[in-house]
């Protein structure tokens, strides 16, 4: 059985009759349109691998497969996840000719192989998550990323375009000798204003930027101006891996408000003719968080400036100099923030928003 929600198909798994409906069903799905035969045969063969393994240690589970595009490239992203007994040693079970259960042992080796990106969560006792990663389609290098497109998180700086009234940018900066981290911006005009958000996945490197990558996508693709239906949806989605803290803001442009909805150790701030400091509930997504109130900043003004940052810059220092240069460009203040702020054993991202006068 199978279900599509905003492009994504997610496949049951729980009997043979299941898996072999879905390898029938893979190479004629509309999201791998753009792919080669030869593509489409590995995708399938990939979720062929992974549904199997699902079937034959956790007696069920799904398979998701999401359409993606960073930078210049369109990707399938597959997603298998289970909560059967988990891998004990998941090194060694991606060793080749390796098997636990007795087989050959070519089910995960094979798909780390055939994957363009390969990530693996498993928990003993709670189950186990894959994403494999396979490129469909390169894109033109003149591709440019429209507004309401999500920013790609692989980039240090990721600055947004100046609209008439508004100005917003981003900047983000991994840990110090890591090419990239875990966390992300991200940007979408939606419902007649704008949804912002800010993301700090727990841990550093490539494992955290996968996850982030996701989250942002998964924003974009749930996008709404109700923010505790969105991060609940989020927080359901990042069951089963390291988790993240995340901050949503939603800027009605045109009732000039703003609501907020904090869920870790990220934050948000406003300068202008009205002061406001968000307040994150406690806890860490993709666990067990409590119950979740969005805040409501009325009276938003021209020349109010709005910023979201990570845990890898100083609070009180940063709402000290967010302060006394808010008369920067948006894409001035973000990267001096980090640039004279961020702490070098962390991860660091910040987001400002202003409305010109």
């Amino acid at each position: 059985m199978e279900s599509e929600l905003n492009g994504n198909i997610t496949f049951k798994i729980s009997s043979k009759v299941n898996i072999f409906s879905m390898i029938d069903k893979i190479p004629k799905l509309g999201v791998l349109k753009e792919s080669t035969a030869v593509n489409r045969m590995i995708i399938t063969t990939i979720v062929s691998e992974l549904a199997w393994n699902i079937l034959k240690y956790a007696q069920q589970g799904e398979i998701r497969l999401c359409r993606s595009v960073l930078g210049s490239k369109v990707n399938i992203d597959i997603w298998a996840q289970d909560k059967g007994p988990g891998i004990v040693n998941v090194d060694v079970a991606l060793q080749e000719n390796y098997s636990s259960g007795g087989t050959l042992g070519l089910g995960l080796p094979a798909v780390k192989r055939m994957s363009d990106l390969f990530w693996i969560k498993s928990d003993v006792g709670q189950g186990t998550l894959v994403l494999a990663r396979k490129c469909i389609k390169e894109l033109k290098p003149n591709f440019k990323l429209g507004f309401s497109s999500f920013l790609p998180v692989d980039t240090n700086d990721l600055v947004c375009n100046t609209y008439k009234d508004y100005e917003i940018s981003a900047t983000i900066k991994p840990f110090d000798h890591n090419d990239v981290g875990g966390d992300a911006a991200v940007i979408i005009e939606c419902e007649g204003g704008f949804l912002l958000s800010i993301i700090d996945v727990s841990g550093h490197g490539d494992e955290a930027h996968v996850l982030a990558q996701h989250i942002v996508a998964f924003i974009k693709d749930n996008a709404s101006s109700d923010l505790v239906k969105l991060m609940k949806k989020l927080n359901a989605f990042l069951m089963l891996t390291r988790g993240a803290a995340v901050s949503l803001v939603y800027i009605n442009t045109r009732r000039h408000r703003l609501h907020y909805l904090g869920v870790g150790s990220t934050n948000a701030a406003l300068v202008g003719d009205n002061k406001w400091r968000g307040v994150s509930r406690e806890g860490v997504l993709g666990g067990r968080i409590p119950s979740m109130l969005v805040e409501d900043v009325v009276e938003l003004t021209k020349g109010d400036a709005v910023l979201l940052w990570t845990d890898g810059l100083p609070s009180q220092e940063v709402i000290t100099l967010f302060r006394s240069i808010t008369w920067k460009s948006a894409t001035q203040i973000s990267q001096q923030l980090i640039t004279d702020l961020r702490k070098h054993y962390d991860d660091a991202g910040c987001l400002v928003f202003k409305w010109l006068k």
